[in-house]
């Protein structure tokens, strides 16, 4: 199961974006949000971090929260709500 987020919020002149995204398949734990700004486009993926050893959990979907600070303001451009695999790198 990928993830997927929601917008709750936009603060700070649409410089920040409070977003609520669901944790993951089972077993797995959110690893953070990818967040990719063009000047027409910003795309957030929520991405995810398996366990190292067989799981037998059931699946836990919480829905953690957080506040991701834009470059610059939203403005126009479009809010891409892309989902999240484990394809993206976060440091």
């Amino acid at each position: 199961m990928v993830g997927s987020w929601r917008l709750l919020e936009i603060r700070d002149g649409r410089k920040q974006l409070v977003i609520q995204y669901s944790q993951g398949g089972e077993c797995q734990t959110d690893k953070g949000v990818v967040v990719a700004e063009t000047p027409a486009e910003v795309a957030i993926a929520p991405v995810y971090r398996n366990p190292a050893l067989p799981c037998n959990d059931v699946a836990l979907l919480l829905t953690p929260s957080g506040v991701i600070t834009l470059d610059k303001p939203l403005g126009t451009r479009k809010l891409l709500h892309i989902p999240g695999d484990n394809a993206f790198p976060v440091s």
